[in-house]
């Protein structure tokens, strides 16, 4: 009974999983205060089905937030920034490359949140990375 209950709970689990996952990739685990590093982002369709938000396609970085206000995301400056649906099939990728600051030294973890455009919440968190920043 107690095997069967886990079966049940297992699949009930993965059956609500989020259907976009995030992933950031800093170019450097060392950042300096005040230099810009670019941090690759990676929002994965890991669901079974067709997954679509809307996304600026300049200032993209706007539908991301650190969730370590010492790593700030730098702003975008664009000629032309459309909105547009971004349609991702199971398993593919849409990636962009960010840059950001940080604004004090000492240890930090890079973590970013997914909000695309006209959602009320974040969509997807990356995982944390510890970040070595120095004067």
């Amino acid at each position: 009974m107690k095997l069967a209950i886990a079966a049940v709970l297992a699949l009930s689990a993965s059956a609500y999983a989020a259907p976009l996952t995030l992933e950031v990739k800093p170019a450097s685990t060392l950042w300096h205060v005040g230099k810009p590093v670019t941090i690759g982002v990676r929002v994965t369709n890991a669901s079974a089905v067709e997954q679509a938000f809307e996304a600026y396609s300049c200032s993209f970085g706007e539908h991301f937030a650190s969730k370590d206000p010492a790593l700030m995301l730098a702003g975008s400056i664009c000629d032309k920034n459309v909105l547009h649906t971004v349609k991702l099939a199971p398993g593919k990728v849409w990636e962009q490359a960010l840059d950001m600051t940080a604004i004090r030294d000492g240890q930090h973890a890079l973590q970013l949140a997914f909000t695309p455009n006209g959602a009320k919440a974040p969509i997807a968190q990356s995982t944390p990375i510890a970040i070595t920043v120095v004067k």
